[in-house]
Protein backbone atom coordinates (compact mmCIF):
# COMPACT_ATOMS: atom_id res chain seq x y z
CA UNK A 1 0.00 0.00 0.00
CA UNK A 2 1.36 3.39 -0.92
CA UNK A 3 -0.41 5.45 1.76
CA UNK A 4 -1.11 5.18 5.49
CA UNK A 5 -4.88 5.08 5.10
CA UNK A 6 -6.99 5.58 8.23
CA UNK A 7 -4.24 7.45 10.07
CA UNK A 8 -3.19 11.05 10.81
CA UNK A 9 -0.66 10.73 7.98
CA UNK A 10 -3.57 11.21 5.56
CA UNK A 11 -4.33 14.74 6.81
CA UNK A 12 -2.25 16.56 4.13
CA UNK A 13 -4.25 15.04 1.26
CA UNK A 14 -7.78 15.31 2.68
CA UNK A 15 -8.68 18.67 1.11
CA UNK A 16 -7.52 17.60 -2.36
CA UNK A 17 -9.20 14.20 -2.00
CA UNK A 18 -12.40 15.93 -0.86
CA UNK A 19 -12.35 18.15 -3.95
CA UNK A 20 -11.96 15.11 -6.22
CA UNK A 21 -14.68 13.12 -4.45
CA UNK A 22 -17.03 16.12 -4.53
CA UNK A 23 -16.89 15.90 -8.33
CA UNK A 24 -18.26 12.36 -8.34
CA UNK A 25 -21.90 11.41 -8.62
CA UNK A 26 -23.16 9.14 -5.86
CA UNK A 27 -26.23 6.97 -5.95
CA UNK A 28 -28.05 5.38 -3.08
CA UNK A 29 -27.06 1.77 -2.41
CA UNK A 30 -29.65 -0.80 -3.47
CA UNK A 31 -28.65 -3.03 -0.52
CA UNK A 32 -27.83 -1.96 3.04
CA UNK A 33 -24.19 -0.92 3.44
CA UNK A 34 -22.51 -1.30 6.82
CA UNK A 35 -20.08 1.54 7.35
CA UNK A 36 -16.44 0.95 8.17
CA UNK A 37 -16.46 4.36 9.87
CA UNK A 38 -19.48 4.00 12.14
CA UNK A 39 -19.94 0.23 12.16
CA UNK A 40 -23.66 0.51 11.41
CA UNK A 41 -25.91 0.71 8.34
CA UNK A 42 -25.35 4.17 6.98
CA UNK A 43 -26.95 6.23 4.24
CA UNK A 44 -24.04 8.63 4.40
CA UNK A 45 -21.93 6.27 2.23
CA UNK A 46 -23.42 8.08 -0.75
CA UNK A 47 -21.91 11.44 0.27
CA UNK A 48 -18.46 12.83 -0.50
CA UNK A 49 -17.89 13.73 3.17
CA UNK A 50 -18.21 10.12 4.22
CA UNK A 51 -15.37 9.03 1.94
CA UNK A 52 -13.11 11.82 3.19
CA UNK A 53 -13.81 10.63 6.75
CA UNK A 54 -13.23 7.03 5.67
CA UNK A 55 -9.72 7.84 4.42
CA UNK A 56 -8.74 9.43 7.74
CA UNK A 57 -10.70 7.71 10.52
CA UNK A 58 -10.10 4.33 12.08
CA UNK A 59 -11.89 1.38 10.51
CA UNK A 60 -14.44 -0.16 12.87
CA UNK A 61 -14.32 -3.55 11.20
CA UNK A 62 -15.16 -5.63 14.28
CA UNK A 63 -18.12 -3.33 15.01
CA UNK A 64 -19.39 -3.73 11.44
CA UNK A 65 -19.08 -7.53 11.60
CA UNK A 66 -20.79 -7.64 15.01
CA UNK A 67 -23.58 -5.40 13.70
CA UNK A 68 -24.48 -7.73 10.85
CA UNK A 69 -23.92 -10.88 12.89
CA UNK A 70 -26.34 -9.51 15.50
CA UNK A 71 -28.97 -9.28 12.76
CA UNK A 72 -28.65 -12.92 11.80
CA UNK A 73 -26.02 -12.78 9.07
CA UNK A 74 -23.96 -15.97 9.18
CA UNK A 75 -22.19 -15.96 5.81
CA UNK A 76 -19.62 -13.41 4.74
CA UNK A 77 -18.00 -12.88 1.35
CA UNK A 78 -14.84 -10.87 0.83
CA UNK A 79 -14.46 -9.27 -2.57
CA UNK A 80 -11.09 -7.74 -3.28
CA UNK A 81 -7.51 -8.33 -4.28
CA UNK A 82 -6.61 -10.15 -1.07
CA UNK A 83 -8.21 -12.31 1.61
CA UNK A 84 -6.97 -10.40 4.64
CA UNK A 85 -10.42 -9.37 5.92
CA UNK A 86 -11.74 -12.93 5.89
CA UNK A 87 -9.29 -13.90 8.62
CA UNK A 88 -10.19 -10.82 10.63
CA UNK A 89 -13.89 -11.63 10.24
CA UNK A 90 -13.34 -15.14 11.61
CA UNK A 91 -11.78 -13.58 14.70
CA UNK A 92 -14.68 -11.12 15.06
CA UNK A 93 -17.65 -13.47 14.97
CA UNK A 94 -19.08 -15.50 17.83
Amino acid sequence: MSHAFHSPLMEPMLAEFGAVVAGLEFGSPSVPVVSGVSGVVSGEVSTPGYWVRHVREAVRFADAVAFVEGRGVSSFVEIGPDGVLSGMARQSVV
